[in-house]
């Protein structure tokens, strides 16, 4: 209910945001903002597998409420996760100096280059700081302290950059506020988690243990990343930000419906894990019936997406003139998308 909740929020800031700054900064400005988002969803697979092997590892002890490995765990996830802050730290920086030689846009060079640093740098933050411990607070059903935290990060970032946004605030600016607001969010979640888990060992006492199938988890990412964050890197590359700033728009509707519907799935996955663990029958059982009602959801909510998709585009662009946004075509291939994903949802999280 709280992850809803929260969605619902984000919903709103995420839908208010993107018209300012189309309207106030240029469509430009927004495809830039959206396709250096899409790039860091790329040099995220530095820590593939990580992530969903710390889960499922983390499940049986927490069933059995066996601290000592428990600790072990999330000594050896911690350990991981800093070392691929350091290769995550230098992608941003050679990100920084590439990508305003190969992105299509009339913004200058030194703004693009900015915008990337500026993203990359809360990114790092939360890489180094509360990755593991984001993976121990799902495991353990408590992921609405995340959704808690994301909440407050994106309300304060939005608020933020609305008032910026009509004080005249440029595009850097942007980026400043929501680094500021995003290490605020990283800083919640570490004090809460310290002390939530006051009990886990010092890494120093721990014993290194194996994540168990991270290799699998790095092929169905990989799958998955190239699948749903490729579309506007390369419209950006090829065509250029303006062109991209109108996929993100159709994009920014589904993605945000995409994302309210798996914060039921992502806030109730930690049962199918439990529930693997007591026994295959009860498994499947469970399985069979978390499967079917979640593709009929997402269905039924994509089926109304596809007849009102258009009608809220043209409102939503109303005044943005420097480039087309209505397209009577996307909505369906969108809709698709959602569907055709939600299949292998349910399978993706057992």
């Amino acid at each position: 209910m709280i992850g809803i909740l929260a969605r619902l929020i984000i919903l709103a800031m995420g839908i208010v945001l993107p018209r300012l700054v189309m309207t106030n900064l240029g469509s430009e400005a927004n495809g830039l903002l959206n396709t250096v988002g899409q790039i860091f969803a790329y040099v995220a697979l530095l820590e593939a597998g990580i992530g969903n092997a710390t889960l499922n590892a983390l499940y049986k002890p927490l069933a059995d409420d066996d601290r000592d490995s428990i600790s072990d765990i999330m000594a050896t996830s911690t350990k991981v996760f800093r070392k691929t802050t350091i290769i995550y730290t230098v992608c941003v920086i050679a990100l920084t100096l590439l990508l305003p030689f190969i992105l299509v846009s009339e913004i200058d060079r030194l703004t693009i280059a900015l915008v990337v640093l500026l993203q990359g740098a809360s990114n790092v933050a939360n890489y180094a700081l509360v990755a593991a411990y984001k993976q121990l607070l799902v495991a353990n059903g408590e992921n609405y302290l995340i959704e808690n935290s994301q909440v407050l990060v994106n309300v304060g970032s939005t608020v933020g950059k609305i008032f910026l946004i009509y004080l005249g605030g440029d595009i850097i600016q942007l980026q400043v506020l929501n680094l500021v607001v995003s290490l605020a969010g990283v800083a919640f979640i570490y004090a809460i988690s310290r002390k939530r888990y006051s009990w886990l060992k010092p890494l120093r006492l721990c014993k290194t243990v194996e994540l168990k199938d991270r290799g699998s988890f790095v092929i169905h990412e990989i799958a998955g990343t190239i699948f749903s964050c490729t579309d506007l890197i390369c419209i950006s590359s090829f065509v250029g930000l303006a062109a991209s700033s109108v996929y993100a728009v159709y994009n920014l509707i589904f993605s945000s419906l995409n994302t309210l519907i798996t914060t039921v799935v992502s806030g109730t996955s930690y049962i199918l894990g439990r529930m693997y663990h007591k026994g295959k029958e009860f498994f499947e059982a469970v399985y069979d019936i978390y499967d079917r009602y979640y593709v009929c959801v997402v269905f039924s909510v994509m089926t109304v997406a596809c007849v009102l998709t258009l009608p809220f585009v043209r409102l939503y662009t109303d005044g943005v003139t420097d480039v087309e946004y209505v397209d009577n075509y996307l909505p369906y291939l969108f809709s698709a998308i959602a569907i055709l994903s939600a299949s292998r949802a349910t399978a993706s999280r057992a």
